[in-house]
């Protein structure tokens, strides 16, 4: 069964009826006539001129088996799986005894609704039946694989991945199909079938609409309406599948004709790229583009490094010595620009059925295709692999929601950002007939969640530690719950930590309680991860995290934690921390991580030491930092912190033995001499603040320090400038001490730097 993706589109450019006298001719011959002209329609990809004859003849021949199925068919081909379901399920029923490939398409039909337990079923029943295939017929082979796929589509469903799919709205987007996206700058240029109604034509019509190049601009996050390529687009023949050059030299597409036997040929042509101006294209020459055969779908990329870097081009074809349907292939030039023989991805990639749309992200070595072969939740799932062109990482489904359960194709990554595009037929598109009928261009980007996975172990035994209390508490929300196992399971394959040697594990398995607590935590936000052992004191862990999910967290001052890892993929950001301790032992030390609300921690620390405004311990380590951040040349602290200093006004009322020291500091920008006033400025308005809430200024002792105390660079190494590291060192340390007298003792300030950077 050939799929219309040779080129991606849905024409349904069906020869309508020309006359009612036409209709009438029709309706006089026999049914079996009237049959073969629906079936020939079906071949010829005229789809709803197919499913008008059928429908009057499952009216007039209800008994029909054969007319039943043809409607399913025609139904299933164009799109519609709500009513090919309907009708498939209707042939399937007529006769249970004759098992032909009504069954294997009612079972299609059934996975592409997302009804996976009663599609394995019916893969089920097909494959088990003693229906003879055809030459070079694989049926039985699909219907043994889908119903794997099937309990992989039941049981993933569950868990769908963290991203965000957004339709590119009716600027772009026409009633039919829309398609090939690839963006440069704020230009998207993409091919469509432009038309808000049913297209239809007669016989003698030579000339029809065709698929076009266009281009849309991004105007305010807007696109506007689209533009036709003129240059490129070819009167007689579908013109689509635009991707540009690595260096943007060139620009490769395909067009592509029906031959007489309405089998859908491609080439692929190039055109110069001359100060952002395509122009004319020509044909590749060499060993693509064969006659008889289907070449599209290019995707140039750079292949070595250095010296030895070539141009490469990834495609798809059916040609001789493929695994079967259309594969992926690639293919360079030799040094006269003619196209070297094409070399096959090889069976890990490709299948027995079709694999597509290629992009490759050559820095990373990572595939991505679509494939309808692959286990996965509908027709054409996007799926990426790892390797070099010659050896490939099984490949991986990126799952729900970047697939659906129809077909999702043309996944790409614009630059080095975790978005990009995808074309997807799924309902809620813009779609002329049926919620599936037609493709759609969305973008997506990855919304990466934030989790913290915590081991607890006896440090002397070795061995996990079981009994302790642990808590994960934040100002505002309280309490935040452990995942379940089944929760967990959920970001099973993306939670790697690897220790030192005395410690290494393996990818941790979380059907096991190896991991004995995790929490997902939100972005901007600050935590306290309490743990409480018996026969010992707590250990506490601040946590906070960044606008991107990011954790910071500072370095241990405790032996006790053996690792704190942040690790990153791109569906989840994870904080492993595992705790080695001595039972039977005081722990006094805290980890602190930049803005600590003491709202959050009065209960778990400061109480431990003060009881009734005095210390209970003489020999107490009191040792709590507050850090507040700053704008860029600004004294006032960042907006949505006057929280942190009114917990703070409120411990300072409460324990009168407390004092508090201010250290203020800035990035690089400016000259030392205005650096050491800012810093002290900023310190000041701490002290005011803190003032106005009731603290007496004698209880307070600041100063600033300007730029001579970074946290972090504010460059990088290779020169260039840096904002978070610059973004880190603009700040405000406030140490809460027992009394001034205490205080440690000011850095010495080092001699006056260089001029810093101006920006």
């Amino acid at each position: 069964m050939k799929h219309l993706f040779l080129f991606s589109i849905l024409i349904s450019l069906a020869f309508a009826h020309n006359t009612d006298a036409q209709d009438r001719k029709i309706k006089k011959l026999s049914k079996h006539k009237r049959h073969k002209i629906a079936h020939d329609l079906i071949k010829r990809g005229s789809y709803y001129n197919a499913t008008d004859q059928l429908q009057e003849l499952v009216k007039t021949y209800p008994e029909e088996k054969e007319f039943a199925f043809r409607l399913g068919q025609s139904y299933f081909s164009s799109r519609d799986y709500k009513n090919a379901e309907l009708w498939l399920k209707k042939a399937v029923d007529m006769d249970s005894t004759n098992i032909g490939l009504e069954t294997f398409y009612y079972a299609e039909a059934l996975k592409y609704n997302a009804n996976y337990k009663e599609a394995k079923k019916a893969y089920a029943k097909f494959y088990n039946s003693k229906f003879k295939e055809e030459k070079n017929d694989k049926y039985k082979a699909i219907a043994r694989n889908e119903m794997a796929a099937c309990d992989y589509a039941f049981t993933e469903q569950n868990y769908p991945a963290y991203n965000d799919i957004k339709h590119l709205g009716d600027n772009v987007n026409s009633g039919y199909t829309d398609f090939s996206p690839t963006k440069k700058g704020d230009t998207l240029y993409y091919a469509s079938l432009q038309s808000d109604s049913v297209i239809y034509h007669h016989h003698e019509e030579v000339r029809f609409r065709h698929v076009k190049l266009y281009t849309s601009e991004n105007k305010g996050g807007e696109w506007s309406l689209p533009t036709e390529m003129k240059t490129l687009n070819s009167p007689l023949e579908n013109t689509a599948n635009g991707a540009f050059s690595s260096d943007k030299t060139k620009f490769y597409y395909t067009r592509c004709s029906a031959d007489r036997s309405h089998k859908m040929n491609c080439k692929i042509y190039v055109s110069p790229v001359v100060a952002g101006a395509i122009g004319e294209g020509e044909q590749l020459k060499g060993m693509i583009n064969t006659d008889g055969m289907t070449f599209t779908q290019p995707f140039p990329f750079t292949m070595g490094t250095g010296k030895s870097a070539t141009e490469a081009l990834l495609f798809v074809s059916d040609m001789p010595g493929g695994k079967g349907g259309l594969d992926i292939w690639y293919s360079s030039p030799d040094k006269f620009g003619a196209w070297k023989k094409p070399t096959n991805l090889g069976g890990t990639v490709n299948t027995i059925r079709d694999e597509i749309t290629p992009f490759y992200d050559a820095a990373n070595g990572t595939l991505y295709f679509s494939s309808n072969f692959h286990y996965g939740f509908g027709g054409y799932d996007v799926f990426r692999a790892k390797g070099n062109l010659t050896k490939w990482s099984k490949p991986e489904n990126l799952g729900l929601p970047v697939n659906s359960r129809v077909d999702d194709t043309y996944f790409s990554i614009n630059g080095t950002k975790e978005t990009g595009f995808l074309v997807s037929n799924r309902p809620g598109g813009t779609h002329l007939l049926s919620e599936t009928c037609c493709d759609d261009i969305y973008s997506h980007q990855y919304q990466p969640i934030s989790l913290v996975a915590l081991r607890i172990f006896n440090k002397k035994a070795k061995a996990r530690m079981d009994g302790a209390e642990v808590k994960m508490l934040t100002q505002k929300e309280g309490a935040v719950s452990n995942l379940t196992e089944a929760e967990a399971n959920n970001f099973k394959d993306v939670l790697f930590d690897s220790l030192s040697a005395t410690h290494a594990r393996n990818p941790m398995n979380l059907n096991t309680a190896e991991t004995q607590y995790f929490y997902k935590v939100d972005k901007q936000k600050d935590y306290l991860l309490s743990v409480k052992v018996p026969n010992s004191d707590s250990l506490n862990v601040f946590i906070n995290t960044n606008s991107e999910g990011k954790f910071t967290l500072a370095k241990p001052v405790a032996d006790s934690i053996a690792k704190t890892e942040s690790k990153h993929t791109n569906q989840v950001e994870v904080l492993f921390v595992d705790l080695y301790l001595n039972p039977g032992t005081t722990t006094k030390n805290i980890v602190a991580a930049p803005t600590v609300k003491l709202a959050d921690i009065s209960e778990y620390t400061i109480t431990k030491v003060f009881k009734d405004g005095k210390l209970k311990d003489k020999n107490a380590v009191i040792d709590l930092k507050v850090i507040l951040n700053f704008e860029l040349g600004d004294t006032e602290f960042l907006e949505g912190k006057e929280d942190v200093l009114d917990s703070l006004t409120t411990l300072l009322k409460e324990y009168p033995d407390l004092n508090i020291e201010i250290a203020a500091h800035t990035d690089n920008v400016g000259t030392h001499e205005f650096n050491v006033e800012l810093s002290k400025k900023r310190a000041v308005t701490i002290e005011n603040y803190l003032a106005q809430k009731g603290v007496v200024k004698k209880r307070m002792k600041s100063k600033g320090f300007g730029e001579t105390q970074p946290l972090s660079p504010n460059e990088n190494p290779d020169g260039s400038d840096s904002p978070e590291g610059r973004a880190q060192n603009r700040r405000a340390e406030i140490k809460i001490l027992r009394n001034l007298s205490k205080a440690a003792a000011e850095p010495v300030a080092p001699k006056k730097p260089a001029k810093g950077k101006k920006k």
